[in-house]
């Protein structure tokens, strides 16, 4: 099979080292340093002593439009960084099977779902509800993994063999199809265990872990091992997983997991960094709408209280802002009907007065000024055919422009539009242009979002 893999990261370079070395083409998509690395040397893979497992030739591309057509598509970037690529990733699909691994609540949860949310947006991980609109739901297979692997040197990737390694993968409708079949038979051939199931059953056990070891381990910046072993953690941990357990069970969801047996498991690691605390460490974004965010989004929705896991979150949220990542702290929808509907927010808190409204069909906390902050709060309600661009994308870009040059109007361009964009303060274009620069807001730069992916992902997490 051909495989093309978005975010060459620990998990994403283990799977494309193993699926070579089973005799599948594969094509990564990498940044910097180890996107020149692999095109080099190929990519490496080290068991934990040091051993060379295996050194794959693998083709490497820096942007998904420029890698070949693939019969399997796997995304193993974070959540957060899905939605800016959602068109690219559409156009890379084709009739391809897609398959995101990440962690915590997939966008995907009720696409397919057939119960009483069947289509409902998960905000917190697709705020513009770009994924569900430009990703292909037939089209997509979530797995899991439960495999601990790290990043150790730009193209090399040193894991851990244990005997619950695994990819957990599924159809969104619960079906054994046979293209499932035939994915579980590709991972188990490149040596890698495989097991059909139910994905949302699977989601629902990892947060098991995620929900208290990566919120707990970053807010504190200990290892797992001293979370579990202080009396006052560990409790909190066990009361951690049992709101999970509550929403889950109020979606359907069994968790098969009990929480003393999952701290058990993290006993066993208990030098380990959950993703969260390394990503905190290392000045990185951290999962915090993926594991919490949509956690709380999902129990708001069920009528389910979370007193502590929206602690984590706010708390969480604060060390965020202090570390000076701006941030969205209110969802922008395109309508307040459509706002009210489809996320998590009540009517009356949709009418609170603490809010602004920025642009029309939307509620903000706090009213943006400079023209970042302001791209902040009109991105969530642009489609995925929607761009800033001109001064706008300029000036987001870092270039430097004469003042008497900005104002308040953010530009917009539609591809292949019938009508340009009428909003106050927005100047809206039309364009045929295939291609788009994505930026990151939260820190102002410009970059590659397919980039390396989870530089770690313990064992216990996933």
């Amino acid at each position: 099979m051909r495989f093309l893999i978005v975010g060459a990261g620990a998990i994403g370079g283990f799977l494309a080292a193993r699926l070579a070395r089973g005799g599948h083409t594969v094509t990564v998509v990498a940044r910097g340093p180890h996107l020149d690395a692999i095109r080099a040397h190929g990519l490496r893979l080290e068991t934990i002593d040091g051993r060379v497992e295996a050194a794959m030739p693998v083709a490497a591309v820096a942007d998904v439009r420029d890698a070949p057509a693939a019969d399997v598509v796997a995304v193993t970037l974070k959540a957060h960084q899905i939605p800016a690529l959602a068109r690219p990733l559409a156009a890379a699909i084709g009739n391809a099977i897609l398959m995101p691994i990440q962690n915590g609540v997939g966008w995907w949860y009720f696409q397919r779902h057939g119960g009483a949310h069947d289509g409902r947006v998960v905000r917190a991980v697709d705020p513009a509800g770009e994924l569900a609109a430009c990703l292909p739901a037939l089209h997509t297979v979530p797995a899991f993994a439960y495999k601990s692997a790290q990043v150790v040197a730009p193209g090399v990737i040193r894991h851990i063999e244990d005997g619950t390694d695994r990819f957990v993968m599924g159809e969104l409708d619960a079906a054994a199809t046979p293209r499932l079949r035939e994915l579980a038979g590709a991972f188990e051939g490149a040596h890698m265990a495989a097991v059909g199931g139910d994905v949302r059953q699977a989601m629902w056990n990892k947060l098991m872990g995620n929900v208290f070891a990566n919120p707990v381990c970053a807010l504190t910046r200990c290892t797992l091992g001293a979370v579990v072993n202080c009396p006052a953690t560990r409790a909190l941990a066990l009361d951690l997983m049992r709101e999970t357990s509550a929403v889950a069970l109020a979606l359907g969801q069994r968790v098969s997991v009990a929480p003393e047996a999952r701290l058990q498991r993290a006993e066993a690691m208990a030098a380990a960094k959950p993703s969260m605390l390394q990503d905190l460490e290392a000045a990185r974004p951290m999962e915090l709408d993926a594991i919490l965010g949509a956690l709380v989004e999902l129990a708001t929705l069920s009528a389910v209280a979370t007193p502590r896991i929206e602690t984590l979150l706010a708390c969480l949220r604060l060390v965020d802002e202090q570390r000076g990542a701006p941030r969205a702290t209110l969802p922008v929808a395109a309508s307040r009907q459509r706002q009210r509907d489809r996320q998590w927010l009540s009517r009356d808190r949709l009418r609170a007065a603490d809010l602004s409204r920025p642009f029309k069909g939307g509620r903000v906390t706090a009213m943006p000024h400079g023209i970042r902050e302001r791209a902040l709060a009109l991105s969530p309600i642009l489609r995925c055919d929607q761009h800033l661009s001109h001064l706008t994308a300029a000036a987001l870009l870092g270039m430097r422009l004469p003042e008497r040059r900005l104002s308040r109007e953010l530009h917009v361009t539609y591809r292949d539009a019938q009508r340009a964009m009428r909003r106050p303060d927005v100047v809206g274009h039309k364009t045929n242009a295939e291609a788009a620069v994505t930026v990151d807001l939260s820190n102002g730069a410009a970059q590659d979002t397919v980039g390396a992916g989870t530089d770690t992902l313990s064992n216990f997490e996933n």
